[in-house]
Formats: structure tokens, C-alpha cells, sequence
């Protein structure tokens, strides 16, 4: 398990390149987090990514607010880069656990 603290009002994300499983399946994402306050995670494709980074409006998949721990399995309706990424809308640093294939 990989743990960082996040500092006030900031983000981090982790990449994910999904390609097609078997006879052309769409992949599953699964994720855990973990935190001493509650967090924001939600996941985008590349160029939502690219979006969020420059402030300009962006669509987002498969949202959880305000959990301090959750696991997330994301079917990704699209071949592509995906990312996870996880905000801290909190005035506290905050501890953050993570890990894939739970």
C-alpha cells in the first residue's frame, strides 16, 4: 500500500493504460483508498485529464465525495489512458492510502 499526504485544497493522480482483455472485453479498474479525512476521487480519460490540469470545464466518470475510505472498480467504457485522481477539498493535510487490485 502506497500512502502521501495531500496537502489542502490539492489533488494527485494515478495513470492507468487499459487495453482490451479478452475477445475485445473493456477492462475493470480497481482501486482502494484510504484517508484520515474525507477525499474526492473520480476518474478521467486523457483528454479530460487535460481539461482539469488547465481549469477549463471537463467531464468525469465514476465520482465519490467526501469518503474517507473506499474501494472502486471502474469499468471503463473505452479503450485509453484513464486516471484516478484524487482531491482534497478539506483546510487539513491529510494522509492518503492507496492501492490497486484489492
Amino acid at each position: 500500500m502506497s500512502t502521501l499526504t495531500l496537502s489542502t485544497n490539492s489533488y494527485f493522480y494515478i495513470d492507468f493504460d487499459t487495453k482490451s482483455g479478452f475477445w475485445g472485453t473493456l477492462p475493470t479498474i480497481r482501486y482502494y483508498v484510504e484517508s484520515e479525512y474525507p477525499i474526492n476521487t473520480f476518474f478521467v480519460d486523457d483528454a479530460n485529464l487535460q481539461l482539469f490540469l488547465n481549469g477549463s470545464q471537463y467531464t468525469l466518470y465514476e465520482m465519490f465525495n467526501n469518503m474517507i475510505e473506499h474501494r472502486i472498480m471502474f469499468n471503463v467504457p473505452h479503450i485509453g489512458n484513464w486516471h484516478l485522481i484524487i482531491s482534497n477539498p478539506n483546510n487539513n493535510n491529510t494522509a492518503v492510502h492507496y492501492r490497486d487490485n484489492w
